[in-house]
């Protein structure tokens, strides 16, 4: 997913620097880069929808700091489906917005996921009167993500300020 709608991918697309993060601030909402980001996005989604029944879906990230996204990866999921799935909550346009939504979290909602796993993993493991168990993948996988997201929150930010 990130190798095609990743605000990298798209600046790639347009032949542009990864570095040039202000060409994609300044594009039009009905950019065909965007078309080209719903869709990949959108084939996600009915892939989530298709193989576990997703009840929703959120999505977050830098390049959903464009609005428009959310209705466009909406619509284009209804139209992969095409109704295979005869469920309100798929095939309704307005249903579709309970269904793919944005991240209450915005774009904390990486680091706030993973520290939620590390967590939920610790809590776990208390629960059963355990010292945590340093094989728990739960808990290393939340903790490694948390870390991993926090460090390169962290390098972001410094890099955008040089």
């Amino acid at each position: 997913m990130e190798g095609n709608a990743s605000s990298v991918a798209l600046l790639e697309r347009l032949g542009k620097s990864p570095t040039d993060t202000d060409v994609l601030k300044n594009l039009n909402d009905d950019d065909e880069v965007f078309e080209h980001c719903a869709n990949a996005l959108a084939n996600l989604c009915a892939s989530l929808i298709l193989l576990v029944s997703a009840e929703r879906i959120v999505l977050s990230g830098g390049i959903m700091l464009r609005k428009c996204l959310f209705e466009m990866v909406r619509k284009r999921t209804r139209e992969i489906l095409n109704g295979y799935i005869a469920v309100e909550r798929v095939t309704d346009e307005v249903r579709m917005r309970d269904l793919i939504v944005e991240s209450v979290w915005g774009n904390e909602a990486g680091i706030v996921g993973a520290l939620s796993l590390a967590v939920s993993a610790y809590e776990e493991a208390n629960e059963e009167k355990t010292v945590p168990n340093p094989n728990n993948k739960w808990l290393w996988a939340g903790t490694g993500i948390a870390v991993g997201a926090l460090c390169s929150t962290m390098l972001a930010r410094i890099l955008k300020k040089q």
